[in-house]
């Protein structure tokens, strides 16, 4: 580091120490009381960082706006994209679903019921092959 740059971040860290009000003991007296020759010196460089941190304040405040404006815009972008692609594959969605579900249920309502009475009709079984007949070849299954 040169003599410049160190100096200048001794300076920094001087008036660091003074804004928060961590003086070094060889810096008491008269140069920083209100009436000594550096009083305004180190007022200016106490009321520059305050400004510094209410301009750093703002540009974050907007920063975190501006980050909550883009998550929404790309939340909307993202729901628009994933629909499209549902229609597009043609899955049906909760909505058409729960209309479909709300339709069968007023269909079947409107079904007349079947007396209790009437018979069943017995399950379906297998015929069975004749003995002296066989499947031929590709009618077995695999």
């Amino acid at each position: 580091m040169d003599g410049m740059a160190a100096a200048g971040l001794a300076a920094v860290r001087l008036a660091a120490r003074i804004i928060l009000g961590r003086l070094p003991g060889s810096w008491t007296g008269d140069r920083l009381s209100a009436g000594g020759i550096l009083w305004p010196v180190f007022d200016d460089v106490r009321k520059y960082a305050q400004t510094l941190a209410e301009q750093m304040s703002s540009l974050a405040a907007g920063f975190l706006e501006w980050s909550a404006e883009a998550r929404a815009s790309l939340m909307h972008e993202v729901k628009g994209l994933v629909a499209r692609q549902v229609d597009e594959m043609g899955l049906a969605t909760k909505q058409e679903l729960g209309a479909l579900r709300r339709r069968i249920e007023r269909l079947e309502k409107r079904l007349p019921a079947e007396p209790a009475g009437r018979p069943k009709p017995p399950p379906k079984t297998r015929k069975a092959t004749p003995k002296g007949t066989t499947r031929s070849a590709g009618s077995g299954r695999r």
